[in-house]
């Protein structure tokens, strides 16, 4: 028995992310609120989707310091699917549902 592999209707991207709020100084308590708002600007503008989602992984990895301190610097990687019209945002080296 052969086994094939099957096409992958998804296409990705990877960028690394510097996340600098626009506007100088930011409120504490929204900082991270902000960078999920940023990192969801950028991934439409750079693939043209309308539905971006952030992977749990990468949710876990901006609030594990708390709203007031998220990171600095993300390196992410999108993924497309064509079919669904759906772009995910992970972060490299995160566990992605194969």
């Amino acid at each position: 028995m052969t086994s094939e592999a099957k096409p992958s209707d998804k296409a990705e991207r990877g960028i690394e992310f510097s996340v600098r709020i626009r506007g100088g100084s930011f409120p504490r308590k929204k900082r991270a609120e902000a960078v999920i708002r940023r990192i969801k600007e950028v991934a439409s503008s750079m693939v043209k989707e309308k539905r971006i989602v952030i992977s749990p992984q990468l949710s876990e990895l901006i609030w594990r310091r708390g709203i007031e301190k998220p990171p600095h610097i993300l390196k992410l990687t999108i993924e497309v699917d064509e079919d669904d019209g759906v772009a995910t945002v992970l972060p490299i080296g995160g566990d992605r549902k194969d």
